[in-house]
């Protein structure tokens, strides 16, 4: 649905030429969604603004549905835009207008009806339950009731894509989750393809179908979350997927971890668990087995993507030649183990 090839894009700063976008090739299917995720900066949004031109590309191409839509005229570009539908982190709403005024306001501006424009904001406020709100105006609303109204203007022309510019990271907790709901909801049932920017590993996991991850303006890592989960390849991938799964070393820990094992240290790991592993009580039977100790530090269950993992933080204690056999007891399992260190 989405094809972007080798796309390239640059700007000059006191006549000194800075990259932003270096060769990044992505496809996106029908229907997915698809997360590019990175720090501030990686070049995120840049990309999302090459999809529907507006941010102009210096190389590469940028396919919608087939169409070059870099190749096409003013005028082509125009009207093809009514495809590509666009949801802003600071909603972009017009203070003057009332909630119906701004949803309407696309389908004005193309020439609709008075009677095409009700049959399709009607419905739209509708999907985002703001009905009883068509007459406020932005600063009668919420922030989430704000984005709610920003996906029902984008939704206005009939799009086949979504363009998601950091949607939730100007809301609260549970705002964010009601959006993240609405956003999925209508993937699902409209079969809208969304393309959705992001620093926030937390909505990844709970939208993504693929995810792409951005570092210095290149895409450095793609595949689904579950597969960024268990296996990263790159440094930058490792530390967003940690970071969400809020598991760092606490404190009196770090403070006496050794790299070396030692008199009175024990070895302090990461176990990911996937899959029947998650069901089954494996460090229990690991300590009737060899007697070796797992002291838990933190743990979590968490839905990733479409799969249920595991995360604990532990300390190994036991006889070390044990402690060698609890690991490869654990690995036979396909239990994931990062070793992190001694304290």
């Amino acid at each position: 649905m989405i094809q972007l090839n080798n796309i390239q894009k640059s700007y000059y700063q006191q006549g000194k030429r800075v990259p932003i976008i270096r060769s990044v090739s992505l496809n996106v299917d029908r229907g997915e969604i698809y997360c590019v995720i990175g720090k501030s900066g990686a070049g995120k949004s840049t990309l999302l603004r090459c999809v529907n031109q507006l941010v102009s590309i210096d190389k590469g191409n940028v396919e919608v549905d087939g169409t070059r839509i870099d190749d096409l005229s003013k005028s082509e570009l125009r009207d093809f835009r009514k495809r590509i539908g666009v949801i802003f982190q600071h909603f972009n709403l017009l203070e003057s207008k009332t909630v119906w005024g701004n949803v309407a306001l696309p389908l004005q501006l193309l020439g609709y009806s008075t009677q095409a424009i009700e049959e399709r904001v009607a419905p739209l406020l509708d999907l985002v339950d703001l009905t009883a709100h068509k007459d406020q105006t932005p600063s009668q609303l919420s922030g989430g009731q704000k984005q709610r109204v920003a996906i029902a203007r984008a939704l206005a022309t009939n799009p086949d894509v979504l363009l998601c510019d950091e949607p939730t990271s100007a809301l609260d907790p549970e705002s964010t989750q009601s959006i993240i709901q609405l956003l999925k909801k209508i993937n699902r049932e409209m079969q809208l393809t969304l393309l959705w920017i992001t620093h926030e590993m937390d909505v990844v996991k709970a939208v993504a179908d693929r995810v792409g991850v951005m570092h210095a303006g290149e895409l450095v890592e793609e595949g689904s979350v579950e597969a960024l989960f268990v296996k990263p390849k790159e440094a930058i991938t490792r530390r967003l997927t940690l970071s969400s799964l809020h598991a760092d070393l606490p404190e009196i820990v770090q403070e006496t971890l050794q790299d070396q094992p030692g008199p009175d240290l024990s070895l302090v790991a990461r176990l990911l668990f996937t899959g029947e592993a998650t069901h089954k009580p494996i460090l229990t039977e690991l300590y009737d087995e060899l007697h070796v100790t797992v002291n838990i530090l933190q743990a979590n269950l968490d839905h990733v993507g479409h799969a249920v993992m595991g995360f604990v933080l532990c300390q190994f204690i036991g006889e070390p030649e044990l402690v060698k056999q609890a690991l490869v007891y654990l690995r036979e399992r396909n239990v994931m183990i990062e070793e992190i260190g001694y304290a």
